[in-house]
């Protein structure tokens, strides 16, 4: 089995020290500022910041864009049901944006079928999310541990 890399190691620790937890509830409190502790050298928290807005303003301008590309052509095509735009960002990353015709949904308070025309949808797909590399290693450490102590 793989090891965690020492930079995952190097963070966890900085986090176990920021962290406290409720023995009792399980109720879990970082300090503050912690997130900034963990970035790494040559790395402010500002640009992180300005980073994140972009991203931000990436999931907005993407949804636009494929709203001012697809629409027309679902006018045009009563057969295209769906529009799709992924666009890479680094590594395995991607912003993904999709627009349906239309989706049927049923109101909450009358309980009638609504019809919404041109629903888009957006993601920011990162990949360390996925059950692989560093953080699928962590989950199947997880998993071992809590049969341990849990089963």
């Amino acid at each position: 089995m793989s090891k965690l890399n020492d930079r995952v190691i190097a963070i966890a620790s900085t986090l176990a020290e920021g962290v406290t937890i409720d023995k009792k509830t399980g109720e879990t409190k970082p300090e503050e500022g912690l997130f900034a502790k963990t970035l790494p050298e040559g790395l402010t928290l500002e640009q992180y910041e300005l980073a994140q807005q972009h991203n931000t303003d990436m999931i907005a301008a993407g949804g636009k864009v494929l709203g001012d590309l697809g629409l027309p052509v679902m006018k045009a095509h009563k057969d295209v049901t769906t529009v799709n735009l992924s666009i890479p960002s680094v590594g395995k990353d991607s912003f993904d944006f999709s627009i349906d015709r239309e989706k049927q949904y049923r109101d909450v308070k009358s309980g009638e079928t609504i019809t919404k025309y041109g629903v888009l949808n957006a993601e920011h797909n990162v990949q360390a999310t996925k059950n692989k590399g560093q953080y699928g290693l962590v989950k199947r450490l997880i998993s071992e541990q809590a049969k341990e102590l849990l089963g």
